[in-house]
């Protein structure tokens, strides 16, 4: 994988952490929760495969929706399993720390992550 990301989807936002897992380079951020949004995010990794993980709340539909229109693979975190595995709460969560622990998850491959595009149902023709 080149590009690990994990998205935390907040309502009008999404919380970004991603590693570029050639470099070593880590980025994190914040950008709208529209399509158009997660399209420019993906744009800037023209040419390299985008894994992310995305916990399956408000908005993933259209958030792994988007990612896998640009190419990117999705995969979607069970929100009960990843608390599971991440144990007893120390201190408050907060939207980087899901990311980044959602990011951590995908680039371990646990097995709380399930590919979003094997969970859209297959469109039908009128017949």
């Amino acid at each position: 994988m080149a590009i690990v990301a994990g998205f935390d989807v907040d309502g009008a936002r999404i919380t970004f952490d991603a590693l570029d897992s050639e470099s070593g380079e880590v980025s994190r951020g914040r950008i709208d929760a529209t399509p158009a949004a997660v399209a420019r995010w993906t744009e800037r990794f023209a040419g390299r495969a985008i894994d992310v993980a995305v916990e399956a709340c408000t908005g993933w539909l259209f958030v792994c929706d988007a990612l896998v229109a640009a190419g990117a693979v999705a995969h979607l975190a069970e929100p009960v399993e990843t608390r599971a595995l991440r144990g007893r709460k120390r201190r408050a969560k907060t939207d980087r720390e899901d990311a980044r622990w959602l990011r951590g998850l995908l680039a371990d491959g646990r097995r709380a992550l399930l590919r979003a595009r094997a969970l859209r149902p297959v469109a039908r023709s009128a017949s």
